[in-house]
């Protein structure tokens, strides 16, 4: 064993640069792979985990004053009554469909809950708190990462009024935490709450927060269902907002997941291109080395010996870049963790995965050590006295199909192509490499352009109207009106209204959208069939996958209107 010891440690000595070469390679694979397996594994476990501290419930219904003590009453006892549900519990709360404060030198839209702090069973703070006064407010973690620390001052614009608050801490809260789900919580000191209660205007956002606990994911994803259809059946008023943990889960998951994939992709290219460099200087160093490895044949060394020195070398240069890989992927997680927490809202603070940093190893190492035995597999076929006289089985006896005798044009063109014929699969290896790293650079310009620039896209995919500014109007508003005013306005260059009426297809409640000229959308929304021509006829959009609701044109009773008229103002 030692004399492999020695015999890899000379082959390394002798190519310290490619050497250096592959385990910079290696680290940059580690580093992307480790990283990738940290969130892809990491994020559902502390998403559970932090859904049992936080006594998170697994449905939240907002059940507004106005729709009436009856309605609410009934409500209350559907969702308690609910199969799979284990415990209830409900607060008061004020809530808002439409408010607005400061993010990153912009406003930013959402609804709002606002509650008492000392009503709240299960507040968890991040990090130090400061003095409470009737002006404190303690706000979702999430905004920490947005640049707001204690002390400042947050300005919460509501109805059209904006009041000022001065932040007292952090809490941690999974359902009301991010800005995936559209809407979060605030939490104001107990008499400060009162007061703020009691103003006038605040009167027609005085709700209850009902929440359920229930036996399994599944079981909270049916109640959330369930209630929709059951809250819109005789509804004349609002409909009631509602939270699953479901929904929740897979909008904080859905950008931590894509952006783990893609980490993984990018560090599985930069292993194949490891994988071809280990392949060709395998290859390289026995045609080089093909008398050396004949005289150490001839001392006593047996084949299996320099295949193993051959293995071994290419194992520690692997082994050393992916531990360096994987304690930098260390290093790089702690920011990593603080922008996917402006995402999910989660004090996420990654730390050492010994089974993910152990896959990780065992990943790239296997990968090294079964390429590198296949390619040192031809010493076992290589005689001593063929080595030592410049093996002549190695030599290529295939027919010349490019004779520099016979054939015309410049010389160096024609010594080009012979090599490349010569030389065709590491040719074709390499174009593979080339076209994997041009796909993966041209892909992450591309998502980064349709997120992040330019967004037409992503909306045509998604089915939605890329409008600038939508207005939700109360029933019975002169939208006419509105409309019209709207569309006299300056660098306005449409103006749409339509509904949302809640649909039901198969027991699966959805909101639709319908409105009177399908001409002003700027999203042709229709997959099949055409834009509807006539009163009677409207196209219907499959929102689940295998589920056909009607074909495009089929005359149809419209639902009960269940939602506010939107109007739609592309600037």
């Amino acid at each position: 064993m030692q004399s492999v010891w020695m015999l890899a440690a000379a082959n390394l000595r002798r190519h310290k640069s490619a050497g250096i070469t592959l385990g910079l390679l290696t680290l940059i694979a580690a580093l992307l792979l480790n990283l990738g397996l940290l969130n892809l594994t990491n994020l559902p476990r502390i998403f559970d985990q932090k859904r049992t501290e936080l006594h998170t419930p697994d449905f939240v219904a907002t059940l507004p004053d106005s729709i009436g003590a009856a309605k609410q009453a009934e409500l209350e006892r559907f969702i308690s009554t609910y199969k799979g549900v284990t415990g209830t519990s409900q607060e008061t709360a004020l809530y808002y469909r439409a408010a607005s404060f400061p993010i990153g030198g912009s406003a930013f839209s959402t609804s709002v809950a606002v509650e008492s702090s000392g009503e709240a069973k299960h507040l968890s703070f991040v990090g130090a708190r400061a003095a409470e006064t009737n002006e404190s407010i303690y706000v979702p973690y999430m905004l920490s990462t947005k640049g707001y620390r204690l002390g400042d001052t947050l300005k919460l614009t509501i109805l059209g009024k904006t009041y000022a608050f001065r932040i007292a801490g952090f809490e941690e809260d999974l359902l009301w935490g991010n800005t995936m789900t559209g809407s979060m919580r605030f939490f104001l000191p107990d008499s400060a709450y009162r007061a703020f209660a009691t103003l006038p205007e605040n009167a027609p956002a005085k709700s209850v927060l009902f929440n359920a606990y229930t036996k399994t994911l599944s079981d909270a994803a049916d109640l959330s269902n369930a209630f929709l259809l059951q809250a819109s059946s005789d509804n004349q008023g609002e409909l009631p907002w509602r939270l699953s943990i479901n929904n929740t889960k897979l909008a904080v998951s859905m950008p931590v997941m894509i952006g783990a994939a893609l980490e993984i992709s990018f560090a599985f290219v930069v292993a194949l291109i490891v994988l071809l460099v280990v392949r060709f200087r395998i290859v390289g160093s026995i045609e080089e080395d093909i008398r050396n490895i004949g005289a150490l044949e001839a001392v006593g060394y047996t084949g299996r010996q320099i295949r193993a020195a051959f293995l071994l070398q290419f194992l520690l240069t692997g082994l050393a870049g992916g531990i360096a890989g994987i304690g930098l992927s260390y290093a790089v997680a702690i920011p990593h963790s603080q922008s996917l927490a402006a995402q999910t809202g989660l004090n996420w603070q990654q730390g050492f995965d010994p089974a993910v940093s152990l896959l990780t190893l065992a990943i790239l190492l296997s990968c090294v050590a079964l390429v590198a035995l296949v390619a040192a597999s031809r010493i076992r076929k290589l005689p001593v006295i063929t080595a030592l006289r410049g093996g002549i089985t190695t030599h290529s006896f295939r027919k010349n199909h490019l004779s520099l005798e016979t054939s015309r044009g410049p010389l160096s063109l024609l010594l080009a192509c012979k090599s490349i014929w010569a030389d065709a699969r590491q040719n074709i290896a390499l174009g593979i490499i080339f076209a994997a790293v041009s796909f993966a650079a041209v892909f992450t310009f591309l998502l980064f352009y349709n997120f992040g620039v330019d967004n037409t896209a992503v909306m045509h995919l998604m089915g939605g109207e890329p409008d600038d500014i939508s207005v939700e109007m109360k029933s019975g508003a002169d939208i006419q009106t509105l409309q019209q005013n709207i569309r006299a306005l300056p660098h306005v260059t449409q103006a749409l209204t339509y509904d949302v009426p809640m649909v039901e297809t198969d027991g699966q409640a959805s909101y639709g959208a319908v409105t009177p000229d399908f001409g002003l959308l700027k999203n042709n929304q229709t997959y099949g069939g055409a834009i509807p021509s006539m009163t009677t006829k409207w196209p219907s959009a499959a929102c689940w996958p295998g589920t056909c609701i009607k074909a495009s044109g089929t005359p149809c009773a419209l639902p009960q209107e269940a939602g506010a008229p939107t109007i739609s103002s592309p600037a």
